[in-house]
């Protein structure tokens, strides 16, 4: 798969069920030069409410568990506005950049469903990269995990 992208700076992972607002992807990697982060992600808005946040960014507890760094559904308000290190960045639209996913081994083909995310950040962090949330980049999220559709 990652033949088809040979020689590419970066990769973007991105669910299906995201909405790019159109400068997105160039203020990932604007960011990614200009921090020299490994991992960036955009800020995550709901999709329905897009003044209303899902993430920017997230921690975790020393087992794995994630922490969120924002009240989800809470107002997008300045506060959150700055760039900021962080533990991961959620699946929903990741950018990566090219040598450290190759050096790490991409995704680990152990974790099926939930995960993935930390996992990659976590062996990015132990790679020595830098891992930032880039709140200027926005992408709504249709979060549909659990939802049965018709």
């Amino acid at each position: 798969m990652l033949g088809a992208v040979e020689g590419a700076a970066f990769f973007l992972f991105c669910h299906d069920h995201i909405r790019l607002d159109p400068d997105a992807i160039a203020r990932l990697v604007r960011e990614a030069y200009r921090t020299n982060a490994g991992v960036v992600g955009p800020k995550l808005v709901d999709w329905r409410e897009p003044d209303r946040l899902l993430a920017i960014g997230m921690g975790s507890d020393k087992a794995g568990c994630p922490t969120p760094l924002v009240d989800r559904g809470e107002r997008d308000r300045q506060p959150h506005d700055a760039v900021a290190d962080v533990f991961f960045v959620p699946g929903a639209a990741t950018l990566v950049r090219a040598d450290l996913f190759e050096s790490l081994g991409g995704f680990d083909d152990e974790i099926a469903d939930l995960g993935e995310d930390l996992d990659l950040c976590w062996r990015a962090h132990a790679a020595g990269a830098r891992v930032v949330a880039a709140p200027a980049a926005r992408v709504a999220h249709l979060e549909a995990l659990g939802v049965r559709r018709p």
